[in-house]
């Protein structure tokens, strides 16, 4: 069998969805935002804020028209004229109630809109981080660690729309020619710019996973001089990264140029149509050519902000791909209510034809293991590098789940839920980990014991001098991953805090390799 140096940890490629968007991850992140009664009182919001819009528009070319004393078309081929019986100050209060509410139910959309929002991108950030928590270990091994608004923009074009076609109606081709056209260019910007977006986010995981890892080992880059090898190696994946983001910006420059032409072509038809038209109020006219800026404002604005939207959507695909991680066995099940509350109590370890793969796809790194350690004995597995040692440690805390059977004190493991088999076994570490934080909450995370016991566990691991020796005492501060301790310290901390939990059982792995002797 091949021992565990021979079983590369190759980071896998991620996984990269290809073509649009699926209306599936619209739905989850709406959903996510609320319940579907809020989803329709937000699409009831933008109807009637669209319909207060237009209509404040209208009562101003009403407005217009009668004020001049203009005729009006009606049905038929004839004209008639309409006599205006309302008084200016009517007209100016309607319009002020208008303007009022269009202010008022805008700030309500938003503001609705905005929470759906936010609650949506938190209950999205929650799902994935307990799903990357709860994720296998293997996932770490082989992963880098690095349509409301349609809505919106559709009831716009709609009362813009309707009020240029009822003004003159021969602006409905080329209002439908322009919106054929912005769909065709949408289409081909979007087939190249969601993937390049989705290439752009691949290609950012990789710098931040090789940034990660230069800082963490800079002292052994310095000291075997690979710091030209690793500065080469960045190089090309920024280069990859750059140049992805570059072409996403180049993309997006070209449509909206594009974007610019079209509606600098549909204006110069509705200038001329408007000139060529006869018996046309100028408050018609007025109105025409201020909602045909408007439509154009609007349909650039809505097109872009669609393919935005579809290509940020790739995010939220992304952060749903992470919330749906195959997570690990269950933290509690069951068998854990029928466990004694001593357990385990001797502390006596019984391997059963144990047999462990990383993957599936990887061959065995154990095959067959049956051994047995009895209580109170201290056993030491010497083997070269990578002969399968941390593999041992693997198994007894089912970071890799193993075939066959672990009886620890008479109780199958495998039956057991993983908190509380994790938290009835100790270890020491060959790379110590400390969390950023006091020095109390190393030792203690969920603060069960008294001040006494800490100090006597630092004392017998010989650190009691040394927080004694600090102004804050257990409160001292200890930087992210306990950059300012020694490596040797660190592991004093580890071992102290192993100390403190009362386990039968203590695995260390190398746990001396960087204490003094002494």
């Amino acid at each position: 069998e091949k021992s565990a140096e021979d079983i590369p940890i190759v980071p896998r490629e991620e996984k990269r969805s290809v073509g649009s968007v699926s209306s599936a991850v619209y739905l989850q992140y709406f959903l996510n935002g609320g319940s579907m009664a809020w989803l329709i009182l937000l699409i009831l919001s933008n109807l009637i804020t669209q319909v207060a819009y237009s209509g404040s528009d209208f009562w101003l070319a009403l407005w217009t028209n009668a004020l001049e004393g203009e005729t009006t078309r009606c049905a038929g081929n004839g004209i008639r004229e309409i006599g205006f019986t309302l008084p200016p100050l009517i007209f100016l209060q309607v319009y002020g109630a208008l303007v009022g509410a269009v202010f008022i139910l805008s700030l309500g959309r938003t503001v609705l809109f905005f929470m759906m929002c936010c609650v949506s991108s938190r209950r999205l950030h929650d799902k994935m981080f307990q799903a990357v928590v709860r994720a296998p270990m293997r996932y770490f091994d082989t992963h880098p660690i690095g349509n409301s608004l349609l809505n919106i923009i559709l009831l716009n074009m709609t009362g813009i729309i309707a009020m240029v076609v009822f003004i003159n109606p021969y602006l409905l081709i080329p209002t439908v020619a322009l919106g054929v056209a912005l769909i065709f260019l949408r289409r081909l910007y979007l087939h190249s710019a969601r993937d390049i977006k989705r290439l752009e986010g691949i290609t950012r995981s990789p710098v931040f996973s090789h940034l990660s890892t230069s800082l963490h080992g800079l002292t052994t880059i310095r000291a075997f001089q690979a710091q030209d090898s690793f500065v080469k190696d960045f190089d090309d994946i920024q280069d990859l990264h750059t140049s992805s983001w570059s072409l996403m910006l180049a993309v997006t420059q070209w449509y909206g140029l594009a974007l610019d032409g079209l509606s600098s072509c549909f204006i110069a038809c509705v200038v001329i149509a408007c000139l060529s038209a006869q018996y046309q109020r100028s408050g018609d006219v007025g109105l025409a050519i201020y909602c045909s800026l408007m439509l154009t404002n609007t349909l650039q604005w809505g097109v872009r902000q669609s393919a935005e939207v579809e290509n940020q959507m790739t995010s939220v695909e992304r952060v749903l791909e992470f919330s749906e991680l195959q997570p690990e066995q269950p933290l509690v099940t069951d068998e854990d209510d029928n466990l004694k509350s001593d357990w385990p109590s001797s502390g006596e370890i019984e391997f059963r034809n144990v047999s462990l793969r990383y993957d599936e796809h990887l061959p065995l790194v154990l095959r067959n293991v049956s051994f047995n350690i009895a209580s109170g004995e201290k056993i030491g597995i010497v083997g070269r590098t990578g002969a399968g040692k941390s593999s041992l440690i693997s198994c007894l805390f089912r970071l890799t789940e193993p075939t066959g059977e672990i009886i620890i004190d008479g109780v199958d493991i495998g039956k057991l839920g993983l908190h509380t088999l994790r938290k009835n076994i100790s270890i020491i570490p060959q790379d110590p980990v400390l969390f950023n934080g006091p020095l109390r909450k190393n030792l203690d995370p969920f603060y069960e014991y008294p001040d006494e016991e800490l100090w006597d566990a630092l004392d017998a691991v010989q650190m009691k001098e040394v927080v004694q020796a600090s102004p804050d005492g257990l409160d001292h501060s200890v930087e992210e991953g306990g950059s300012n301790l020694s490596v040797g310290q660190r592991q004093l901390v580890c071992l102290a805090r192993a100390i403190l939990s009362h386990n039968p059982i203590l695995l260390m792995d190398e746990a001396t390799a960087n204490v003094d002797h002494k």
